[in-house]
């Protein structure tokens, strides 16, 4: 039989850890929690701010970071005009 039944144990725990590890990772991001036309707020460094300001452009307007909360790793930013 071929397959991972048959792998050696290393290999079956290296390929789940893999697995495990990507996804991890694929939320580590800045993510836009909430927003509208108004402002909202992304978790994750001002490095997020590109996400911010993408957003903002949907209402012809251009973000502005109204606040930080380091204990919680987010800003918040309002959409304002150019």
């Amino acid at each position: 039989m071929n397959g991972i039944a048959n792998a050696p144990r290393s290999m079956t725990l290296a390929l789940a850890s893999g697995a495990v590890l990507i996804g991890l990772l694929s939320g580590c991001g800045p993510q836009l929690i909430a927003a509208n036309e108004r402002g909202g707020i992304v978790s994750g460094p001002t490095s997020g701010f590109p996400l911010a300001d993408a957003h903002c452009h949907k209402f012809g307007r251009v973000a502005q970071v109204t606040g930080m909360e380091s204990d919680y790793n987010r800003f918040s930013f309002a959409c304002v005009e150019p």
